[in-house]
Parts: structure tokens; C-alpha cells; sequence
């Protein structure tokens, strides 16, 4: 995310040299918890840029139902400016955003970038795709900044802007993650493990007694080979 990284680097810029760059954005992702714990591991960015404080000089433009300029991560201390409000209800991004509705973040997003894709609804995925377009994509946000009374000349959006609050180095309200599992999220964990091993054990032991029955049939054969799980084709 470009916008995303041009933030951190204005937040770099101000607190290794004092002076505060005007930085303009463009649906960027929230950096706030980004600089507190990457998602990679248990590195941060505090040696570099200070979140537990106001950045007055990021602005950032985003429409309200992006998926990911909107959605994804928490908001540094900037201001964040709406677009894309005038007529949303009859806009080809409420339409297509207003499809994928029920379906959470992380399931989409898997969903959209592997195998887990198979059995997905197809017309979500697009329907997702098509969100993302309307929404997030930088030709599309031009046109919409382009139109009349979408933008002022100081800068103010039809959706109007607002200060963004800064999340206090306690995260009392639990805004960012800590990198710990809770026990919830344990169980689902387990449980869907466990899950998953006894739905494949059943279907290597149909495929097993398959095998022994329809011996001239095509099938699908699990055996145990050095501790691990595989699969042939028999015909």
C-alpha cells in the first residue's frame, strides 16, 4: 500500500527532524497498529515513528464503503476526508459493495487469493472484485474527486472530513492486536483442526473400501507412507 508506506514515512520525517511534511493519501490502509507489531512477527517501527501521538500533516481521501482503504487497519492520528457520498445509494459501488454483505473480511480475501477459492460463490468473487474497483482503485477515486461539489478548494470532501483519535499506548479499548491467541479464538483453532483431520480420514477410508470393491473403477486411494498422508490414482 503506497499510502500506507507514505505515511509511515511522514511519521518518520517528523519525529527524527521535527518538521512536519504535508502528506496527502489516497485510500491508504491504517498504519496505527502496523507500527506498534507487524503482522509477520513481533517487530514494530517505534524506533522510527511515534502512533501514540497526533499527525496533523496526513490527510488521507477515502470512499466509506472501501474494503480495504476504510476496513483494513486502524487510522493513524491524521484527518481523513470521505468521498464518493453524493448519490452513493444509486452508485455502481453500493450496488456491488451491497452484495458481498454477510460475508467477513478474512473469508473474502482467502477466498479471492487461493485454492481455498473452490466451492466460493463466483458472482461474490466478482462481486468483490467489482467493489474494490469502484472504490478503491485510483482512477476511479479521481473521477469521483472530479465531479461537481465533490471537492472544495480547501480540500473538504461532500462527505466532509474528520480528525482521526489516537490510540492511546495502553489500547484500552483493545483496538490493535497483541500478537496473543485468546482462548476463543484456541478452541475455533482446535476445532477446526480436528475437524478438518476427520473429514479427510473419512474419505481416505470410502476411497480405501472403493478401491477394494471397484477394482477396474478409477478412484482415489489413501495410504500412510512414512508417517505421512498421500494419495494415488488406481486403476
Amino acid at each position: 500500500q503506497g499510502g500506507s508506506r507514505a505515511q509511515l514515512a511522514s511519521m518518520y520525517l517528523k519525529k527524527k527532524s521535527g518538521t512536519q511534511y504535508t502528506t496527502v493519501t489516497f485510500a491508504a490502509t491504517g498504519v496505527a497498529c502496523t507500527a506498534r507489531l507487524l503482522y509477520n512477527g513481533n517487530g514494530n517501527y517505534l524506533d522510527d515513528v511515534d502512533p501514540f501521538i497526533e499527525q496533523p500533516q496526513i490527510t488521507d481521501y477515502v470512499h466509506p464503503i472501501d474494503p480495504w482503504g476504510q476496513a483494513l487497519g486502524e487510522d493513524v492520528g491524521g484527518k481523513q476526508c470521505f468521498v464518493g457520498l453524493t448519490n452513493l445509494t444509486q452508485s455502481p459501488a453500493f450496488k456491488y459493495c451491497g452484495r458481498i454483505q454477510g460475508y467477513s473480511g478474512p473469508q473474502l480475501m482467502v477466498a479471492e487469493g487461493s485454492a481455498m477459492s473452490i466451492g466460493f460463490p463466483d458472482d461474490v468473487l466478482l462481486n468483490f472484485k467489482r467493489c474494490q474497483y469502484f472504490t478503491h482503485g485510483a482512477e476511479k477515486l479521481l473521477m469521483i474527486l472530479q465531479q461537481p461539489g465533490a471537492l472544495s478548494t480547501a480540500g473538504v470532501t461532500d462527505g466532509g472530513c474528520e480528525t482521526q483519535p489516537v490510540i492511546p499506548k495502553d489500547d484500552p479499548d483493545e483496538m490493535c492486536p497483541t500478537g496473543d491467541v485468546s482462548s476463543s479464538e484456541l478452541i475455533i483453532l482446535i476445532g477446526v483442526s480436528v475437524g478438518v483431520g476427520a473429514f479427510c480420514c473419512l474419505i481416505c477410508m470410502s476411497a480405501f473400501v472403493c478401491c477394494r470393491k471397484e477394482k477396474r473403477k478409477c478412484c482415489i486411494c489413501c495410504y500412510s507412507a512414512k508417517g505421512e498422508m498421500a494419495a494415488i490414482i488406481r486403476a
